[in-house]
């Protein structure tokens, strides 16, 4: 499912009080450290697991490479493109052979990411 929800600030409250009756174990946001503090919070369910936007990271890395040229900016920004290449080749496919996918195509470019 995606929801998007407004509140009328930034702070964690409005994600707390949002997620506290969220059943599911994922959350997928764009990285805002107000997040962070959803996996600390006290739960009758598992803990939330955070899934960050590569969208989202991407912004650092082209600021950064915009900024001070640094190599491992572009190589960063070249991995993440790899990683759209491997989505805009599943689009469309059924939901489990796009997994097998990202499972043979993304875990080696995502794993490059910590050598």
């Amino acid at each position: 499912m995606v929801m998007f929800r407004y509140a009328p600030g930034w702070g964690a409250g409005h994600a707390l009080r949002f997620f506290k009756v969220h059943r599911k174990q994922i959350v997928q946001c764009n990285g805002y450290e107000t997040y962070e503090k959803l996996t600390k919070a006290e739960r009758t369910v598992s803990p939330w697991v955070l899934v960050h936007c590569w969208t989202h990271r991407r912004r650092r890395f082209v600021k950064r490479l915009e900024k001070d040229s640094l190599p491992i900016a572009e190589e960063t920004l070249r991995q993440i493109a790899e990683l759209n290449t491997v989505e805009k080749s599943v689009r469309g496919l059924p939901a489990e052979a796009r997994l097998a996918a990202r499972h043979e195509l993304s875990t080696p470019v995502i794993a490059a990411f910590w050598p």
